[in-house]
């Protein structure tokens, strides 16, 4: 006989089934009016609780309607501005040692604090200068960029069309170079010194600027070159393009990448002290269009304080720039195409440190 069979006959057990449902419906009966009593006790509490707090307000907005006097509506107003400004007051003290702790210098402090200037080191003192609105702007984001394993800088951004071409700068301070060594190195590029105008303006030619040139070629390497200039006047910034598409013309077949003009420190000699802003602007745009006359590329060599101190940046938006950064975390809102990234690197067929650069497409 099967189990449902013998459950069936048995009236004992029947009436047992019987009285468990009811019991269970019961229960659940009960606790379901438990929770709607519960419900509806809470609806009535807050809504209670809302119309007594309705009441509150209407009676304080009419026993406080007019009777305010102009005198005492300033004081409140004055009371809560010095409220807002001890508050703000705080915070900022708040930031500014919550960075010290972490070890932050004080100008990566004062740049977290004024977030709407370029804060710019010099001299032992510091600047403060508006962002240009009218000169473009370069599209990378904080964390963008970072260091290697080797000292390399590579992109870590999202943007999958920019790309890095690693290269250096070399000048005659290199002393002879294995270019075949250095190509092996996946350097792409070499910026080479062609020469230098000394602080009273006479022009030198970088001493090894002939046999880098030849060296470069003769491994492949894409070149470009690079000119400190110490001109005090456009006259004779013109005399040192002059001087550079000379000294460039027996090359000028393997000229791939710029031709740059390296902006010395104004504080470098008496006549180039007592330059103006507008004047090094001058100088530097005279130079360049001259290099561009003759089909190179110019590019402006210079640093954050070279670009906000010493020069117009709205003033030379034709030209690329050639950043001096050293840091990773790239703290420079304007648009440039070749970052130089170290000047102590270390590369295979060059002894000691020289600079490391990339040039930047997008």
């Amino acid at each position: 006989m099967s189990r449902t069979d013998t459950e069936r006959g048995n009236p004992n057990r029947i009436r047992t089934r019987y009285l468990v449902n009811l019991i269970i419906m019961g229960a659940v009966t009960l606790a379901a009016a438990g929770l709607a009593a519960f419900f509806m006790l809470r609806t009535g509490e807050l809504t209670a609780a809302n119309s007594s707090l309705s009441k509150e307000l209407e009676q304080l907005r009419v026993s406080t309607q007019g009777s305010v006097s102009e005198k005492d509506l300033q004081k409140q107003l004055s009371e809560a501005r010095e409220s807002a400004a001890a508050m703000q007051k705080r915070q900022v003290l708040m930031q500014i040692q919550s960075s010290l702790e972490s070890g932050s210098s004080t100008t990566a402090i004062l740049r977290s604090l004024f977030a709407d200037s370029l804060v710019v080191q010099s001299g032992g003192r510091y600047y403060f200068y508006p962002i240009e609105s009218a000169a473009e702007k370069n599209s990378f984001l904080d964390g963008d960029f970072a260091f290697d394993e080797g000292g390399a800088l590579v992109y870590t951004g999202s943007n999958p069309s920019v790309h890095l071409e690693r290269g250096v700068d070399i000048s005659e301070n290199n002393g002879e170079i294995d270019w075949t060594l250095l190509k092996d190195e996946e350097v792409g590029f070499a910026m080479i010194c062609a020469g230098t105008a000394q602080d009273d303006g006479t022009i030198l030619q970088d001493t090894r600027f002939e046999e880098n040139m030849q060296g470069a070629a003769a491994a492949g390497l894409n070149t470009g070159a690079y000119f400190r200039i110490g001109a005090a006047s456009q006259e004779e910034a013109l005399q040192e393009a002059e001087f550079v598409i000379s000294a460039l013309e027996p090359y000028r077949n393997q000229i791939r990448c710029p031709v740059a003009v390296v902006i010395p420190s104004s504080e470098r000699g008496e006549r180039l002290l007592a330059l103006s802003r507008s004047e090094w602007t001058d100088i530097v745009k005279a130079f360049c269009r001259r290099i561009e006359e003759e089909g190179y590329r110019p590019v402006i060599y210079g640093s954050l304080s070279t670009f906000t101190m010493q020069v117009d940046i709205t003033e030379l938006e034709h030209f690329d720039k050639w950043l001096a950064n050293y840091d990773s975390r790239l703290y420079f809102p304007y648009k440039f195409s070749m970052w130089q990234y170290s000047v102590n690197g270390q590369v295979g067929g060059i002894e000691g440190e020289t600079g490391m650069d990339v040039i930047i497409t997008e």
